[in-house]
């Protein structure tokens, strides 16, 4: 057994700690952050049901984050791994996204209200292997959730 396997059979935090490290090496470049909320007044309610009216009580807030193969209306969303984060922020990290010659575009999806009531959908360029979210709150308390791609 090489020394290097002797090491991490002995201690299985320095693999997990070593594997963070080689992801940390990959340069991610910004590629998107949700809009933190979608405005009243333009989610117009079309038609009420007969004897009804129909108002919003108010503005959707961003609510989550996902990757789909296809738009996020077709439902193919991408499974993301949970990273250790440091702070009050959580990282989701989705890997070979390129891999298994999977067809479809790759899509951005921004999903709004408690139920994720409203998706907006952006479609993302096919050259990226990994892509990793992080969310935080901007100065009015709204989440903020980034995407950042490598290829």
């Amino acid at each position: 057994m090489t020394n290097i396997l002797k090491t991490l059979c002995l201690f299985p935090a320095f693999a997990v700690s070593a594997a963070l490290s080689a992801a940390d090496a990959v340069h991610f470049a910004p590629l998107a952050t949700c809009p933190a909320e979608i405005a009243q007044e333009s989610l117009p309610l079309a038609k009420a049901p007969a004897n009804w009216t129909a108002s919003n009580r108010g503005a959707l807030i961003l609510h989550a984050i996902d990757l789909s193969y296809g738009p996020p209306a077709e439902m193919a969303f991408l499974k993301p791994q949970i990273v250790p984060s440091r702070g009050h922020t959580t990282h989701y990290e989705w890997r070979e996204l390129a891999a298994g010659g999977k067809v479809g575009d790759l899509w951005l999806a921004c999903s709004y209200g408690r139920s994720d009531n409203v998706v907006l959908g952006k479609k993302l360029e096919n050259k990226y292997a990994v892509c990793k979210s992080s969310d935080g709150k901007d100065p009015q308390g709204r989440p903020v959730i980034s995407l950042s791609c490598a290829p």
